[in-house]
């Protein structure tokens, strides 16, 4: 289509600008769903970009910038916040009384044993999306969302940390403390499947409480020999063969010299 003034066409590029911002934001999205990064249940909206992008005249009344900055700040609530990078994540911080056995296992942990605050830079970060009003300004936030996503966390590139395999994805779950990965028949004891709440794994939990898991017998002391290839834990006399002094070198269990 002939463009009749500088006026239009200056008009015509701006549009354009934004609705490339617009496909910016549903590709990324795209992309969090591909890596498995998103809260369960959530889907971003159909795309749009494509239609909004048609013969100049017949403009919709769309206001891209607004329907960019929705949909962004949108991907940004439906990516898991184990996801987040600094600085737009804090550090998780699991609490458990050192006392309480029952809160002290993995399965039963609380909902209330991790708390999360919004970081200063995600609050900032969630006002700038709502102040956007220019091309210039939704980029900077589209890039900084984009930085601050943990693209290396995703299941798809995660491993069980005792077979080491990343086979039966289905039954591969990540701690909610560490990241790792673990498969629920290769934990001790193991997993009907996969819990719907929180989930810790013995390292995790040693960790927060200071008691060491063994591995074979479940049960629980301050020192237990670690093995240096997984997060395994034993007492020296449920070894096979057993041992009757910790080793000075490094040490791998019985699982991982298979």
């Amino acid at each position: 289509t002939k463009l009749e003034s500088a006026d239009q066409w200056s008009s015509v590029a701006k549009r354009d600008c934004e609705i490339i911002l617009l496909e910016s934001i549903e590709e990324l999205a795209d992309k969090v769903i591909n890596a498995s990064l998103q809260v369960r249940g959530w889907h971003p909206k159909d795309p749009c970009a494509a239609i909004l992008y048609t013969d100049h005249n017949n403009q919709s009344d769309v206001n891209v910038i607004n329907e960019a900055s929705e949909r962004l700040s949108e991907l940004e609530q439906g990516i898991e916040r184990r996801y987040l990078k600094a600085p737009m994540c804090k550090t998780m911080v699991i609490n458990l009384a050192s006392g309480d056995e029952e809160m002290a296992t993995s399965d039963n942990m609380p909902e209330s044993a991790k708390e999360e605050e919004i970081a200063p830079a995600l609050q900032r970060w969630r006002s700038a999306i709502t102040d956007v009003g220019s091309a210039a300004q939704l980029s900077l936030c589209i890039e900084q969302l984009r930085i601050c996503i943990a693209w290396d966390k995703s299941i798809t590139k995660v491993f069980c940390q005792y077979c080491k395999k990343g086979n039966s994805e289905e039954l591969l779950l990540l701690c909610d403390g560490c990241d790792l990965g673990f498969h629920t028949y290769c934990v001790n004891p193991p997993l009907d499947g996969i819990p719907t709440g929180n989930w810790y794994c013995n390292h995790c939990v040693n960790k927060a409480t200071g008691n060491m898991v063994c591995h074979e017998c479940q049960g629980r002391m301050r020192s237990l020999l670690q093995c240096d290839a997984c997060p395994r834990a034993f007492h020296m006399s449920c070894v096979e063969p057993t041992l009757t002094r910790k080793p000075r070198a490094r040490w791998k269990c019985p699982y991982c010299t298979a």
